[in-house]
């Protein structure tokens, strides 16, 4: 029952490690990451992490008095079991779909309640059985601690955390409770805890307060109380100093940073105190040794953390506090946390000017380039900086599956911001469709210089074109396209504004790109039909035959067209290569006789299986149809087809909807996290210090 406490001591100072550095990376992520707008919100998810952690550090530190003195081996063995049974029960938590309605992270259903409940339950048993069986020869000193010495202190603070582990599982837990009793009774209405912050708040800060005392007061101490009568008044004058610069320091802070109240003063006196002792027992003399800078570095570290917990969860300001935020698109409670940005018009708040400067889609990401600006009382720039929040759509490009936040760092606070929200047509399929169906078209059949008149401007179609430059157009995907560009005059104003819906044609589909301005809501469309009027489908073409050898021409209508070579590798961005393909493509050059304009195609023959394909080109301005037919290798004779687009010249069916939401706004969110640092640097710190404690205990085999 002693030997095992030396490499179960390793084994818990590695496992304190490495699921305290996961659930700090967990704070990471949802900081950096993720849109909660903080670290850590008592989410049940985080609670069953944080708990098994910490009795885990309960378990390491009686393991560290039963190795040195001898007490508090049955309750090592009880916190180690505690701990490892709690990491199941967290398991369960999550897994089962017990939290699925209280916690953002919890997975859903998934049919493993019952074996989640047996494997809880089988290690706990055995656990416990095996403790019981042989619990009667576990060594138990019959002399008590004294109360002077460090083992005593260690092990309060040690029963604390459990204190503390307790009071987050059962609060945490009010879900299984709540099915229980729905079990006996279907009509029980549960428990829930409407907001967790303030709820656990309430308790843990005195837990916090005490394990900052502790953690620092009983390092002035030594194990069996040694030399306790030689410096209890060092004890007490150091304690006593240190705790009242503690004092003045933290009334000097209070100027700069708001407590809120007396209970958060408290709280950072003590962790000040603790930061302050640990610093003064480290400094000068034990500096140079491991284990003292793993203890220290652990200690200071978690009151750093509680201290940066203060200055940016009770400071932090949220910059975007204008009314203009639009009820029905957040929670009520982010009302006043959120502003709506207009593309290119700078908004005001709380002394940053703010403009959404452009976005942009690469795969299934949405970034948001925003600016901001912060002046001075007089207007005068005192700071600027850009971020880039983004959206990022489900994997079938349907609706938003995420927003993400982006952070301006400095030393001394953060700025995070986050887009909650967009226009409703671009957060999911449905909603554009329910909004496209929702607007009331009206169809203009114009020529080229007509004028068409709105309720509140005039327009005139100023051309047709084959190479679309509508912002939503893909040259890449679209084989052809079409589109028309309009002209709109508003009638109170002197602003011009430019439309260009479009057309396209991508694998035989049709697809619209309409057009619209958001300043006078105003949404144009082309009629699928017109695409037929420009373009004439493949089958209805009249095709004309011609069969040339390699370097010949012959003339098309105004064209004359010459087999130039044949490329045995060719590319093409509307064929994809399969394997055993057999693939030729025709290097033929093309002359308009009359206007002297040249181009070079290359037409594609393949051979696929026993199935010849073609890929044939065509030529967009001179509305030129080219397909390579075949060839005959005996003859060396290579054999074409060429038509020519009959385009007329049909009034453009030119759909326009007016009053249409606009679409170029986004909901912002930003908040200054003042402080923050701290709490990173102190989380760095106690990983730190247990990867010195455990280093220094492989190193001196203790």
């Amino acid at each position: 029952h002693k030997t095992w406490l030396t490499p179960a001591l390793h084994w818990a100072l590695f496992c304190g490690c490495i699921l305290g550095t996961g659930i700090l990376m967990g704070g990471a992520w949802a900081y950096v990451a993720l849109s909660f707008g903080g670290y850590w919100a008592w989410d049940p998810v985080e609670n069953m992490s944080l708990v098994p952690w910490l009795i885990l550090i309960g378990g390491l530190h009686t393991n560290m008095i039963a190795k040195s003195t001898g007490y508090s081996i049955k309750t090592t063995y009880l916190m180690y079991m505690l701990s490892f049974v709690l990491i199941l029960y967290s398991t369960f938590l999550t897994r089962s779909g017990v939290l699925g309605e209280t916690s953002v992270h919890a997975f859903t259903e998934m049919g493993l309640e019952w074996q989640l409940v047996g494997l809880v339950a089988f290690f706990a048993l055995m656990s416990l059985g095996f403790y019981f069986a042989r619990a009667k020869h576990i060594p138990n000193p019959k002399k008590e601690e004294a109360t002077y010495s460090r083992e005593f202190w260690m092990y309060i603070g040690s029963i604390v955390l459990l204190f503390s582990g307790v009071i987050i599982t059962a609060s945490t837990s009010l879900p299984v409770y709540n099915k229980i009793a729905e079990y006996f009774n279907p009509a029980h209405i549960g428990r829930v805890i409407e907001d967790p912050i303030p709820h656990y708040n309430k308790y843990q800060i005195w837990i916090a307060c005490l394990i900052s005392i502790l953690s620092s007061s009983a390092l002035w101490m030594r194990y069996k109380g040694f030399g306790w009568e030689g410096m209890k008044k060092k004890f007490a004058v150091g304690n006593l100093a240190i705790l009242g610069v503690a004092i003045v320091m933290s009334y000097i802070i209070s100027h700069f940073v708001n407590f809120i109240e007396w209970r958060y003063f408290v709280l950072h006196v003590l962790c000040l105190y603790a930061v302050l002792t640990n610093l003064y027992l480290l400094l000068p003399k034990n500096w140079k040794n491991v284990k003292a800078i793993g203890s220290a570095a652990s200690h200071l570290g978690f009151a750093m953390m509680i201290m940066g917990s203060i200055f940016s969860g009770l400071n932090e300001q949220v910059i975007t506090t204008n009314p203009f935020a639009m009820t029905g698109l957040v929670e009520d409670d982010d009302l006043a946390k959120v502003v709506t940005l207009i593309k290119g018009e700078p908004l005001f708040a709380n002394n940053y000017w703010i403009t959404y400067e452009s976005d942009t889609i690469v795969d299934r990401t949405r970034t948001f380039d925003i600016s901001f600006r912060e002046v001075n009382e007089e207007g005068k720039t005192i700071d600027q900086f850009m971020v880039y929040p983004n959206v990022l759509f489900s994997n079938d490009m349907t609706k938003i599956a995420a927003p993400n936040p982006s952070t301006k760092h400095y030393f001394f606070k953060d700025i995070f911001t986050n887009v909650p929200a967009v226009p409703p047509s671009q957060q999911d399929v449905e909603l554009a469709k329910q909004e496209e169906d929702s607007l009331n078209y009206e169809k203009y059949d114009l020529m080229p210089g007509d004028t068409f008149f709105l309720s509140h401007a005039y327009g005139v179609l100023e051309e047709i074109t084959t190479d679309p430059q509508n912002e939503h157009y893909q040259k890449e995907s679209n084989e052809l396209g079409v589109e028309v560009v309009c002209t709109l005059h508003p009638i109170k104003g002197d602003t011009l504004y430019t439309l260009n819906p479009a057309l396209g044609l991508d694998k035989n589909l049709i697809f619209s790109y309409p057009a619209r301005e958001d300043d006078i809501k105003v949404k144009m469309k082309l009629d699928d039909k017109y695409f037929e009027s420009i373009y004439t489908a493949d089958d209805q073409l009249d095709y004309k035959p011609y069969s040339i050898k390699m370097g010949e021409s012959f003339q098309f209508n105004d064209w004359k067209i010459t087999m130039n070579a044949v490329d045995t590798q060719p590319t093409h961005p509307h064929y994809v290569k399969e394997e055993n393909d057999i693939v030729l493509g025709a290097d033929i050059s093309i002359e308009n006789i009359t206007s002297g304009e040249k181009k070079n195609m290359k037409p594609l023959y393949i051979i696929r299986g026993n199935r010849p394909l073609v890929v044939k080109e065509y030529w967009e301005k001179e509305s030129l149809h080219i397909r390579f037919n075949k060839v005959d290798p005996t003859s060396q004779t290579f054999h074409f087809l060429v038509a020519n687009d009959k385009r007329e010249l049909y009034p453009v069916p030119l759909l326009i909807a007016e009053d249409v939401p606009r679409s170029d706004w986004i909901l912002l969110q930003a908040i200054i996290f003042p402080g923050i640092n701290f709490f990173w640097i102190g989380s760095l710190l106690m990983v730190l210090g247990f990867v010195f404690a455990l280093s220094a205990r492989f190193k001196s085999k203790l």
